[in-house]
């Protein structure tokens, strides 16, 4: 048995070689033959035999010629099976039973073997740091390096990315270590040169999913080409798996009607768009709002950016659960009525009238206070994001809508009238439009309409606002424009008493206003005469006659006037 023979670390082709020496009585025998096992006597393997005196191969070698002599011989085979491994040798002469052993002897046993190449290839990832938020980013720092002896060409770096990343790398070498510059999209699966105490620096900034979850975990690994060794494998590989994340989504929310006052039985539309300037995305968000008790709200919803919502129409308030991902959004449309008994509708009636026989007229009184606004109507719409998502900015989670309610116009007017009042001659009405309402009145239609009786006969109509139409051949005069709340508009119709006319002749105008708030003007009301005392009432004047006063004659007068007539008829006859 030979000495042992450690070959760990060396590579093919392996060659022994011995010098042996035998004794027998003739070179008749059964075979020579070598084995080997791992030292410490592990059960052995054969490795060569021959057989016969011409040493015809076994396992081992081609057919060699070993004479019957007894002197020295050198001999060699190669064995490659050896490699590596930590063995000893046994050599073996057995002769068969005719023939009687001398002995065996083995000397100067030698192994020849190559050295593997030998490297201890090493890398080391980090991103530094332990937590990301989805919808940012990360860099990655990754080296691989070469502690020796021997240098390698060929190595592989590699680095599949996770499905959450969308990575861009760059490469550079120190000690003589080459790789791709780059840049490169995507995975690492680079060849490269790692001279000994040469390394190569990757720089991969990867974008993270907006909609990522859970710990990021990446591993880099590198690998020698084949048949070079590496004596510490154990740190060819590095992962960095520390990196919590920790998704961030600014959410906010906005909600208008476009005004700033509403009146009790009309209606608003509001606006309510939640959306996400965050990073990450926001499932299961939720968007809630409770409409007052004064509104009855229908509304419908619309995404924007893969935002969604559910589309309605949907009746009542909104407690929506909605996917918001980073620059998503979701809109919402709520059209709602207000109740008339809303705070601020139409209160009272101020109206007047005294009664006064013109002419003149007294002045009109003055107009009567607005209607108060009793009230606001303010609502509030709010979003939140599912639990395990940060908002940095929670101070526009919510948004409020405040309107002033309105009373609706209240538009009443007076009618008076100047003149001589004589067959013939001109008269102006003057008629003092007032809203009282804390709304103004401006609606589609005529606010105003006056059709003069048969015995007037119309010239013209102003007003210090808006339209005055005289329509001369229907004796009409008719009014459109704006009343603001608390304002008045005066109108003036000329026109003249027919020659023939006589007694009384009374008038009243007819005003049309919103009297609901709902943008039609379905309320009306008559002029007053503010001088009577009765409210609503027409206003009227008498036509004028001259009367020729005819004296009368006593007795003596009338003889007198006898005579004078008698006289004249005589003159009369004689001419």
């Amino acid at each position: 048995m030979s000495p042992n023979i450690n070959l760990a670390g060396l590579s093919a082709p392996v060659i022994v070689t011995w010098a042996q020496r035998y004794q027998m009585e003739s070179a008749s025998y059964d075979h020579l033959f070598i084995d080997y096992q791992q030292a410490g006597g592990a059960t052995p393997v054969r490795l060569f035999e021959w057989l016969d005196a011409t040493m015809t191969d076994g396992p081992g070698n081609p057919v060699v010629n070993i004479p019957a002599s007894s002197g020295w011989s050198s001999r060699s085979a190669r064995v490659d099976s050896l490699a590596g491994l930590n063995t000893e040798l046994l050599f073996h002469v057995d002769s068969d039973s005719s023939v009687n052993f001398g002995g065996l002897a083995i000397d100067d046993v030698t192994i020849t073997a190559c050295r593997a190449l030998s490297a201890d290839l090493q890398i080391t990832k980090t991103d530094g740091v332990t937590s990301a938020i989805p919808g940012g980013s990360v860099t990655y720092t990754i080296t691989a390096s070469n502690a020796g002896p021997d240098p390698v060409t060929g190595a592989t770096v590699a680095d599949t990315f996770p499905a959450a990343l969308t990575c861009t790398w760059t490469c550079a070498g120190a000690g003589g270590g080459t790789c791709a510059a780059g840049p490169v999209s995507g995975n690492i699966n680079d060849t490269v040169n790692l001279p000994a105490g040469g390394s190569v620096i990757y720089t991969a900034t990867c974008a993270i999913s907006a909609s990522a979850t859970g710990t990021l975990s990446n591993t880099a690994t590198v690998a020698a080409a084949g048949g070079i060794n590496d004596p510490t494998p154990g740190n060819n590989s590095a992962t960095d798996s520390n990196t919590v994340l920790t998704p961030q989504s600014d959410l906010g929310i906005t909600k208008t009607d476009g005004v700033a006052s509403a009146i009790p039985g009309s209606s608003v539309t509001y606006t309510i768009t939640a959306s996400n300037a965050g990073l990450s995305d926001a499932p299961g968000s939720t968007v809630a709002d409770t409409f007052p008790a004064a509104l009855t709200c229908t509304w419908t919803c619309a995404g924007a950016g893969g935002g969604t919502c559910a589309a309605g129409p949907v009746s009542g308030n909104i407690n929506d659960t909605v996917n918001l991902p980073a620059g998503g959004s979701v809109i919402y449309t709520a059209t709602c009525a207000i109740s008339a008994s809303a705070p601020g509708g139409h209160v009272g009636d101020w109206a007047t009238t005294v009664k006064q026989t013109p002419p003149p007229p007294p002045p009109p009184p003055p107009p009567p206070p607005p209607l108060p606004a009793t009230g606001t109507l303010s609502n509030t719409a709010t979003v939140a994001a599912a639990g395990g998502i940060t908002d940095p900015t929670p101070g526009n989670n919510s948004a409020t809508d405040v309107d002033t309610l309105l009373a609706p116009a209240n538009v009443s007017g007076t009618k008076t009238v100047t003149g001589s009042f004589l067959p013939g001659s001109a008269i102006s009405y003057t008629i003092v439009l007032t809203n009282s309402g804390s709304g103004a009145q401006d609606n589609p239609g005529n606010e105003f309409t006056d059709i003069l009786p048969a015995n007037l006969t119309l010239v013209s109509a102003t007003a210090s606002s808006g339209t005055a139409v005289a329509s001369i051949g229907t004796n009409t005069v008719t009014w459109n424009g704006t009343i603001a709340a608390a304002a008045s508009v005066t109108v003036t119709i000329n026109a003249t008493i027919n020659p023939m006319a006589s007694g009384i002749i009374t008038n009243q105008g007819t005003i049309n206003y919103d009297g609901d708030g709902d943008g039609t003007n379905e309320s009306t009301r008559t002029t007053d005469d503010p001088g009577t005392a009765t409210a609503g009432d027409p206003t009227g004047f008498g036509v004028l006659t001259i009367s020729i006063p005819v004296p009368m004659l006593n007795w003596i007068g009338l003889a007198l006037l006898s005579l004078l007539v008698a006289g004249f008829a005589l003159r009369q006859r004689n001419t």
